[in-house]
């Protein structure tokens, strides 16, 4: 929004000073916070079409990504050039582990979301194809795309961007930043609900399901969500 209305970033503050949110962003983030209520309104039906899009454009602009960081960094020659930053392989498996428990912890409690969705699948095979076909290849290829884009950054700007948000921020063309962060913003809507509201709409609806349906249940994880003032969370 700033790239196209500078004046977006100065807004007067009008929120209260416990909230710990400037105007701009608190405009933005209940902007999203609409927009995701707005899904879950629309049913179970709405979100599998988002997901869908989501699976063909996010390749499409990973991608895209991955292009211009083989482009600007002249090859992947000089990315993966790129000298190791471990000085011993102690040094580097005392790394590993700690990262490995944490993808799996993080990978652990999006596992218990996987029922909600393949409860709609049309037979068992159906989904073990699915996640076969879906989960290892797919992750295999963005993490390659995560390290060539991340160690281009060191290459192209003179530091390591790992944070797409940020990564977006440094081109100078108003219509790539646009996109890219379109391409964020599609990226965490859907990510945010199939792992953060699907699963416990599921669970208020099952609680009193004579009263409780599915969108009523999304609702009651919306209002929570806000209620717990989650920029806080990654505000240190």
């Amino acid at each position: 929004v700033k790239i196209w209305v500078p004046s977006f970033a100065t807004l007067p503050h009008v929120f209260p000073e416990w909230m710990g949110l400037e105007t701009g962003p608190a405009i933005t983030f209940f902007l999203f916070w609409v927009l995701n209520m707005f899904v879950i309104y629309l049913g179970i039906e709405s979100i599998r079409k988002l997901l869908v899009f989501k699976a063909i454009f996010l390749p499409v602009a990973a991608f895209s990504l991955l292009a211009w960081a083989i482009v600007a960094a002249q090859g992947l020659g000089p990315i993966l050039d790129q000298p190791s930053k471990f000085h011993s392989d102690a040094e580097f498996w005392l790394f590993f582990f700690p990262a490995l428990t944490g993808m799996v912890g993080c990978w652990a409690t999006v596992s218990l979301n996987i029922p909600d969705f393949t409860r709609y699948a049309v037979s068992q095979r159906a989904h073990q194809l699915g996640q076969a076909l879906g989960l290892p290849p797919s992750m295999a290829v963005f993490a390659f795309i995560g390290v060539v884009v991340t160690s281009s950054t060191a290459i192209v700007f003179g530091k390591t961007i790992w944070d797409p948000v940020v990564l977006a921020g440094m081109f100078d063309s108003p219509i790539l930043v646009t996109m890219a962060m379109l391409a964020v913003i599609i990226s965490t809507l859907a990510t945010n609900i199939a792992a953060n509201m699907v699963s416990p709409a599921n669970d208020f609806s099952n609680l009193a399901p004579s009263k409780i349906s599915f969108r009523t249940g999304g609702f009651i994880t919306g209002v929570i969500g806000l209620l717990i003032c989650p920029w806080k969370l990654i505000a240190d």
